[in-house]
């Protein structure tokens, strides 16, 4: 019989297994659990030089699985970019505080373009975008690029868009907009989507690959005292940087699975080995932006809308025909297809599309996975179920966004269900939850506070008959999320023979009060066996 090098007792052990089993002890064996149970049970793997730890009633669970995120730009935007959030997550009240913040950064970084991220016109007190007149305050000589917290737009001032070639003949690209000074066709700095998203822009973020491999060690740590062991790439470009990343994957403190661009996805892969570190994943797309922006696409138009544009609906970032064509080609090539869809016109569009790829080639199972799905009708809910979709909510839009989306964005019918995690749960529906980061910090425990509260940053409950039990929430961040990946053998559940990627928690998030989730700490992070963080 293998004997434990480490065994943890006296504790509330919640496995997450199909039966959802708490028990007392659990067992390691190097790398693997060995064994978990009753505290006599698991006694029987104690040898003379196995390390025995004492719970003293804390919990002890699966590590947290990050199902949908960009730990590779999360990095960066936290060491490299001024911070433009506005509370609860940063300190910029105004648009003269992000132009100081950008300032700074351009006063400890003398060249290269200036960078910010975070910035949300909806909550900043001019309630308008950055535009390049605002931007040319920061620099007119280096280019500065900002982007919006949803990611789906950038600001640029006048030197970045000369830079880039964007003027007054650039036309709008298919599924982005170039917005304009009133009157004229002369760009004012405001991008959406795929104007947003131009090679020549990312360009402009001059990291050394020295600086991007420190981000991403620097990450990982920072994940690892969140409690997660396993990170999400959430979209991928180019294979330079996958093999940048492959150098640094003995000091990360987290795994990390990988989506790369569907479209480049054979490109982008091109002589990566798959490792315990890091693993590809399936294809990421896009069918639409964000509601925060108004580039999500709705069957219904906005609550409040765009000044002239009473039936403004958003727009798709691909084509129905294009999508289509991507997602069966996915299919062809047995590519996991993963798509964001914010808006239910967007996701009507995935949806017909799986169900196109599946007609075709019919008896792969695939999962394929819903982005966010942060407005699907119960119609839909039942395709996805019948397509045997997945999907990972981002329910942290309850918290941040609430009653934006309440007042401003969808109105209060809509609002109510927004991310309609207890629908998907009586479906039967498989689905994980997410942070998004660095669109939102990574904090696993706010998320599944979120899950099971659903109050917004003001304090307002968010549609209460979305919420879901504690234990449901637990299994959105660590064993469902890893079925989505093809992972749920490996780990996502204490069960013997997975390996030990666990978190302790400071207390039991079984029986606390559901409010009380959120001040929960981490006590301690375990990666295979070996401890990436402890709180001293």
């Amino acid at each position: 019989m293998k004997k434990a090098t480490k065994l943890y007792r006296n504790g509330v052990v919640i496995t997450l297994n199909k039966d959802n089993l708490v028990a007392d002890s659990l067992a390691v064996c190097e790398d693997r659990i060995l064994a978990v149970g009753s505290r006599d049970e698991v006694a029987a793997y104690q040898a003379e030089d196995t390390e025995v730890i004492d719970l003293a009633g804390k919990a002890l669970l699966p590590g947290f699985y990050d199902s949908h995120g960009h730990i590779n730009s999360a990095g960066d935007t936290y060491m490299y970019k001024a911070d433009l959030n506005c509370p609860p997550i940063g300190t910029c009240l105004t648009i003269e505080d992000c132009l100081n913040a950008m300032r700074e950064l351009a006063a400890r970084k003398p060249e290269g373009a200036v960078l910010g991220a975070g910035y949300d016109d909806t909550l900043i007190a001019e309630k308008r975008h950055l535009t390049r007149h605002d931007l040319d305050k920061v620099s007119i000589d280096r280019p500065v690029v900002a982007k919006h917290i949803s990611g789906h737009l950038a600001y640029l001032n006048t030197k970045a868009l000369e830079m880039i070639g964007y003027t007054e003949e650039t036309e709008d690209p298919a599924g982005g907009v170039i917005q304009r000074e009133v009157g004229t066709r002369i760009p004012n700095g405001v991008l959406e989507e795929n104007a947003a998203f131009h090679p020549n822009i990312r360009a402009l973020e001059l990291f050394t690959d020295e600086q991007k491999q420190a981000s991403l060690v620097y990450i990982t740590g920072e994940y690892a005292k969140q409690g997660v062991t396993t990170a999400s790439c959430g979209l991928l470009y180019t294979n330079a940087q996958l093999a940048l990343y492959k150098q640094v994957e003995d000091q990360m403190k987290t795994r990390m699975f990988i989506n790369p661009f569907m479209i480049d996805y054979e490109k982008i892969t091109e002589g990566f080995t798959t490792s315990n570190k890091i693993v590809l994943s399936g294809g990421k797309e896009l069918a639409d932006g964000s509601l925060q922006g108004y580039t999500g696409y709705l069957t219904k138009p906005y609550h409040i809308n765009l000044p002239g544009q009473p039936d403004y609906r958003g727009y798709p970032t691909n084509e129905k025909a294009e999508l289509t064509a991507r997602i069966v080609e996915a299919y062809r090539k047995d590519i996991q297809p993963v798509v964001h869809c914010n808006g239910d016109a967007a996701l009507d569009d995935y949806l017909d599309a799986l169900e196109e790829a599946q007609k075709a080639y019919p008896g792969k199972e695939l999962r394929p996975v819903v982005i966010h799905c942060q407005t699907a009708r119960e119609d839909q809910l039942d395709r996805i179920k019948e397509l045997g979709a997945t999907v990972s909510f981002f329910v942290l839009h309850t918290y941040y966004w609430g009653d934006r989306h309440r007042d401003i964005f969808l109105g209060p019918e809509r609002a109510a269900r927004l991310d309609p995690l207890q629908s998907a749960l009586k479906r039967g529906i498989i689905f994980s939850t997410h942070c998004d980061s660095p669109i939102t910090p990574q904090r696993p425990l706010l998320s599944i506070w979120a899950s099971v509260n659903r109050i917004s940053s003001n304090g307002n409950v968010i549609g209460a008959e979305q919420r879901i039990p504690v234990m449901d929430a637990l299994r959105a961040y660590t064993i469902n999320a890893a079925y989505q990946n093809f992972e749920e053998t490996e780990r996502g559940s204490l069960e013997a023979g997975k390996y030990a990627d666990l978190v302790i928690l400071s207390e039991d998030i079984l029986s606390c009060e559901p409010e009380h989730i959120r001040d929960i700490e981490v006590e301690e992070t375990i990666l295979a066996g070996r401890t990436t963080y402890k709180n001293k």
